[in-house]
């Protein structure tokens, strides 16, 4: 996934997998080259599995993950544009 940061473009690889439409587990791979970036990457991937698993796939809304709000959209907009 791209998605745009102050730093410019930034990259993070998701994999989700839904079952009868929950999540039942999730991993965030950083790809950021930005320090920054990266940093909030990293937050974001220690902890998005317990906010995110048991949840519903569709109409995801979460709150920000380790202090990563551009992260957390990019994510919920490959969520919802993955499991219709």
């Amino acid at each position: 996934m791209i998605y745009t940061s102050p730093a410019g473009k930034e990259r993070i690889n998701f994999v989700v997998q839904v079952k009868d439409g929950i999540i039942s587990s999730v991993s965030a791979v950083p790809r950021a080259t930005n320090k920054i970036s990266k940093s909030l990457q990293k937050a974001f991937a220690k902890n998005i599995t317990k906010a995110v698993v048991g949840k519903k796939a569709k109409n995801l809304d979460i709150d920000v993950i380790g202090w990563a709000s551009l992260t957390t959209v990019a994510f919920e907009q490959f969520v919802q544009k993955s499991f219709k």
